[in-house]
């Protein structure tokens, strides 16, 4: 299942995406707690967006775009909640990548604040 609203490649390389939490979503609803979006689901949705980068380049090559696979997290750190109705803002910046191995830096903006920022490696399976 994919939430994402919108996403983009920037002219700079990273992936730029947009989400806004809806109310009507089941599988949101049912991780809501307190109408606070836990950080297992912004998890999801930054993975979603670094998968995008995948996504995106095989678009442009005609090709099969491949499953991501979340595989480390170095850092993840979580710094404003988020409710419903709010918009997220969602940037993936590649740090290094080794052939299949993506290591990226994750971030998430509600409102201009920084509500959540990582680094974490993504494998691309064919």
């Amino acid at each position: 299942m994919h939430w994402l609203d919108q996403a983009w490649l920037q002219e700079d390389g990273s992936i730029g995406a947009r989400w806004t939490v809806p109310d009507d979503n089941p599988v949101v609803n049912t991780l809501l707690q307190g109408h606070v979006l836990p950080p297992s689901a912004l998890l999801e949705i930054l993975a979603q967006t670094a998968a995008c980068k995948a996504g995106l380049a095989a678009c442009q090559d005609h090709a099969r775009v491949p499953a991501g696979r979340l595989v480390a997290i170095e850092y993840l750190s979580f710094q404003a909640p988020i409710q419903v109705g709010d918009t997220l803002e969602l940037r993936i910046s590649v740090l290094r990548q080794w052939q299949t191995l993506l290591k990226c830096r994750l971030s998430a903006t509600v409102r201009g604040e920084v509500a959540a920022q990582g680094v974490a490696t993504f494998a691309w399976v064919a």
